[in-house]
C-alpha cells in the first residue's frame, strides 16, 4: 500500500511539472509572437527608417562640409587672382580646443598615434618622428604637456600636436591641432589641400571630435606697394566682391583687414559680427615685393 502511495505521488508530480512546462512554453511563444508583430508593425519600421535617415543624414552633413571648405578656399583663390599674386604655401588647419580626452602623457601620446594611423603618416613620410615632453614649471605653478608629431616630404609638412596646460587654481587648457603645409611653385594652385579637409574631419571623427577649420594661402604679389596703394587696391577688391569690412588694423610694416562674405560657410562670432575672411598685407624688409595672407576665417600670427 504503501509503494502504491508512492507511485501515485509520483505520477501526480510529474503531471503537474508538466503544466508548468507547457505553461511556460506557450507564454514564451506568446512574447515571440508578440515580438514579431511589433517590430513588423508599420510604427516599428517607421521608427527605424527615421534612424537610419537621421544617420544618413549625419553621414551627409559631414561630407557636406568637406564641400564646403573646398568651396571657401576656392573663392580664396579668386581673392589672390584678383590680387594678382602668387601663392607660396597654402595651410589647412583643424583645431579642438578642450577635447574630451586630455589626461596623463600616454594617453595623450596614444591619441597623437591613433591620428597619424589615420592621416597615415608612415606611408607619406618613414621617418616621422613624434616627440613628448611634460614640463612641471614653477613660474606662475603652471604645467604643460605635449606630443607632437612630424611627416614631411618635398611638397607637404604635416604636423599632429595634442597640449595640455594644468595651471593651479585655474580650470586645464587642452586643444589638438592638425595642420598641413603644401609648398606651391611656379604659381600653380594647390593641389592636396582639398583632400586634408576630409583626412582631417575623419581622423577627428574617429575620436568623436569636430575640429574648427582655418584656411590660409600666402605668397607675394608682383610689386612693393605703398600703404596708399595698398588701401585703393583693397578698396576695389571689397566693392567688386561685396566684401563687408568690419575692422582694419595697422601696424608699422603690416594691414590687416577683417570682414564678413557671403560666398564662404565658414564663419566665427565676434559679439554680434559675422566675420569669416582676413587679408594682411606686409612690407617685409629687404624684400622688393609685399606680401599676402588670405584666411579664413582669421590671419593668426603664426602662419
Amino acid at each position: 500500500m504503501y509503494l502504491m502511495a508512492k507511485c501515485r505521488e509520483l505520477y501526480h508530480g510529474l503531471i503537474t511539472q508538466r503544466k508548468v512546462l507547457l505553461t511556460s512554453v506557450i507564454i514564451l511563444s506568446l512574447i515571440l509572437i508578440l515580438t514579431i508583430v511589433i517590430i513588423e508593425s508599420p510604427q516599428a519600421r517607421s521608427i527605424t527608417f527615421a534612424q537610419n535617415e537621421v544617420f544618413g543624414k549625419e553621414l551627409k552633413d559631414q561630407k557636406l562640409n568637406h564641400t564646403k571648405h573646398a568651396e571657401d578656399l576656392k573663392y580664396l583663390l579668386e581673392i589672390v587672382n584678383d590680387l594678382d599674386g602668387k601663392i607660396q604655401v597654402g595651410t589647412v588647419e583643424a583645431v579642438v580646443d578642450q577635447p574630451n580626452t586630455r589626461t596623463s602623457l600616454s594617453e595623450m601620446e596614444q591619441i597623437v598615434n591613433q591620428l597619424a594611423d589615420k592621416l597615415k603618416l608612415e606611408k607619406i613620410d618613414e621617418n616621422y618622428s613624434i616627440k613628448s615632453s611634460d614640463i612641471n614649471g614653477t613660474h606662475g605653478n603652471k604645467s604643460q604637456k605635449m606630443v607632437m608629431a612630424k611627416a614631411g616630404t618635398e611638397k607637404l609638412d604635416i604636423q599632429i600636436v595634442m597640449q595640455t596646460v594644468l595651471k593651479k587654481g585655474t580650470q586645464d587648457k587642452s586643444f589638438i591641432l592638425l595642420r598641413v603645409d603644401e609648398k606651391i611653385q611656379n604659381n600653380e594652385e594647390p593641389k592636396y589641400l582639398q583632400k586634408y579637409y576630409e583626412k582631417f574631419d575623419r581622423a577627428l571623427l574617429s575620436l568623436e571630435e569636430n575640429g574648427e577649420f582655418t584656411t590660409c594661402l600666402s605668397g607675394f604679389l608682383n610689386d612693393k606697394l605703398s600703404e596708399d596703394k595698398q588701401k585703393k587696391i583693397m578698396s576695389k577688391l571689397f566693392e567688386k566682391e561685396g566684401i563687408s569690412i568690419k575692422e582694419q588694423h595697422e601696424t608699422y610694416n603690416e594691414m590687416i583687414f577683417t570682414g564678413y562674405s557671403s560666398k564662404m560657410d565658414n564663419l566665427i562670432m565676434a559679439g554680434d559680427e559675422r566675420l569669416n575672411l582676413s587679408i594682411a598685407l606686409a612690407n617685409e624688409r629687404g624684400m622688393d615685393m609685399t606680401s599676402f595672407r588670405i584666411a579664413t576665417p582669421l590671419v593668426y600670427s603664426d602662419y
